[in-house]
């Protein structure tokens, strides 16, 4: 695929939508010409405003849609550099290889994981205030309404330290008038 037809125009931070060209569709890791109505298949556009799961961040959700056909994109990965393969179920008609369609993103969805995403990084730098410079993140996973962050530590964190982790990250999201370092300084 990557071959023959080059990168995937990936568009997802210039764009929620762009028009398409189907360039190839699979089934059980086999390629196939068309895909029927309630068929999941993968499918690989020449360019796309879909992101890709990354750096912690679920997929986007969304549909293809063109003439006869809608699929509802269920996930986005990038397999190898420069791919990025669709995950869809069609939802109507028929899907075949070469048709031209609309690619849209569900922007509810992109704003809710976009903000989960930096609610990790804001809850990370909390961490590394409280405990110091040895909290590194080694992962993270973040879609609408959801965000999870993996650390090492040399222990649990007891109630007193999650508080103050939670205050500083609340901090960071929502001033305090009086200001953190104002509040540190007089013993809360």
């Amino acid at each position: 695929m990557l071959d023959v037809h080059g990168p995937t125009d990936w568009l997802a931070y210039q764009r929620l939508t762009a028009g398409a060209g189907v360039l190839g569709l699979f089934h059980d890791g086999r390629p196939i010409p068309v895909a029927a109505e309630c068929q999941i298949v993968h499918v690989v556009l020449d360019r796309t405003p879909c992101y890709a799961e990354s750096g912690g961040q679920d997929s986007d959700t969304g549909t293809l849609t063109g003439s006869g056909v809608t699929a509802e994109v269920l996930d986005v990965q990038r397999p190898i550099r420069g791919l990025v393969v669709h995950q869809v179920r069609v939802t109507a008609g028929e899907l075949p290889v070469g048709a031209r369609i609309q690619a849209a993103v569900d922007a509810e969805w992109r704003l809710g994981a976009r903000q989960a995403h930096s609610g990790t990084h804001v809850v990370h730098a909390a961490l590394r205030e409280v405990l110091g410079p040895a909290a590194l993140q080694s992962g993270s996973y973040d879609r609408p309404g959801y965000l999870r962050l993996d650390f090492s530590w040399r222990g649990g964190l007891s109630a007193a330290v999650r508080s103050e982790v939670e205050e500083v990250a609340n901090l960071a999201i929502r001033p305090s008038p009086m200001g953190l370092d104002q509040r540190r300084r007089r013993g809360r």
